[in-house]
């Protein structure tokens, strides 16, 4: 019988930083309406609806012809991904941060949702994580600061090209406006986010949202092989955006 082999566990900031990496290009229509409300951190059966939508968003639709190994790791990673955004909604109840999700308003269907937190920026390593979270490599983490860090945006493969993403990323910048000015970022407030740097279509959606590229990280991501999944090290952009004070 085959044996199943389970990916390297994924820690805060690394399935869900493939965030900003799996966008498709941006709307070519007028935006569809829909209603964007944060994510509940009591709802169990809604973080499970995040994750499922997450899995599709990033890895498709699953195949069977990716054979068992592929199928049981793939639900081994959404489960992974329901522990991370229970992780961050417990956080961010606390702290300046949420999980915007968009739905139709007539059927209540999730189209979307987006991540907005204070992270913590591992200045040495040049990376992002909740603060708190231990660092990817060993040797735990170095001085941070903190930075407003846009993730996840995951949008419904059935809902794009509605102005779905838009909304969510525009949604998120709002939020960062409500928290008031940030004693560790320099005015004007910036939001900052990651995309793998050969996903053009990502860069060109972001850019085209105002947002310009700041610098270059090395993180850890989960991938999709032909029957199995792996984690590895991806290059990426750094994009940011000044928001102006309203």
């Amino acid at each position: 019988s085959a044996t199943t082999t389970r990916p390297p566990r994924a820690t805060p900031m690394l399935i869900l930083a493939t965030s900003c990496a799996a966008l498709t290009a941006p709307a070519a229509v007028a935006p569809s309406p829909c209603l964007i409300a944060p994510a509940s951190v009591a709802d169990t059966f809604e973080r499970k609806e995040l994750a499922s939508l997450l899995m599709s968003s990033f890895y498709g639709t699953p195949e069977a012809w990716r054979g068992p190994i592929a199928w049981a790791q793939r639900a081994i990673i959404e489960a992974d991904v329901v522990n991370d955004l229970t992780q961050r909604l417990e956080f961010y109840a606390a702290n300046p941060g949420t999980v915007l999700t968009a739905r139709d308003p007539a059927s209540g269907a999730l189209l979307g949702f987006a991540d907005v937190g204070l992270s913590a920026y591992d200045v040495a390593r040049s990376q992002y994580r909740l603060p708190g979270a231990r660092a990817d490599d060993e040797g735990g983490g170095g001085a941070t600061v903190a930075r407003p860090y846009l993730s996840n945006l995951a949008v419904d493969p059935e809902s794009r090209k509605r102005g779905v993403g838009r909304m969510l990323v525009r949604a998120c910048e709002e939020e960062v406006r409500g928290w008031g000015a940030l004693d560790a970022e320099p005015e004007p407030t910036r939001v900052w986010l990651e995309v793998s740097e050969d996903n053009e279509a990502a860069v060109s959606f972001y850019e085209r949202l105002g947002y310009t590229r700041e610098g270059e990280s090395l993180g850890r991501e989960v991938r999709q092989r032909a029957f199995h999944f792996d984690v590895g090290n991806v290059r990426r952009l750094v994009l940011a955006k000044s928001l102006p004070e309203t």
